[in-house]
């Protein structure tokens, strides 16, 4: 028969296999959740300008050529349809102008801030195709 010391002892085993156990499964279980975090990046400030009067944001937009602008014109169409929110578009010859806000409240909302920074990355990604 076995002594109460050697029953602790293989149960004192026993619960330090499973507490190594269990850490390493939530280790392993979070640094997935981890490495999207990290390393935190700055946030990129938004090129946009606010006019006043009625009050909105406004961008130009330069291009090399006609077939970047062109590029970006049908992106931004796009996105417009999908997202049901519609700026003013200018084109002079290789510059977009773009002037956003909530025509409902005849003022800036997040929506026109979410529009503005989906442009930014519209205009980002198509630099970096050509």
């Amino acid at each position: 028969m076995r002594s109460i010391l050697e029953l602790m002892s293989g149960l004192e085993k026993n619960i330090r296999q499973q507490n190594s156990l269990l850490e390493s499964n939530i280790i392993s279980y979070n640094l997935p959740h981890q490495a999207e975090v990290l390393p935190v990046k700055k946030r990129k400030q938004l090129e946009w300008e606010i006019i006043e009067s009625p009050p909105r944001l406004k961008r130009t937009y330069s291009f090399k050529n006609q077939e970047h602008l062109i590029e970006f014109i049908g992106a931004v169409i796009e996105y417009q349809n999908i997202s049901h929110h519609h700026g003013k578009i200018i084109i002079d010859i290789n510059d977009v102008t773009i002037t956003v806000n909530t025509h409902d409240l005849n003022d800036v909302t997040e929506r026109d801030f979410e529009y503005a920074r989906t442009l930014s990355q519209i205009y980002d990604d198509i630099l970096n195709l050509f």
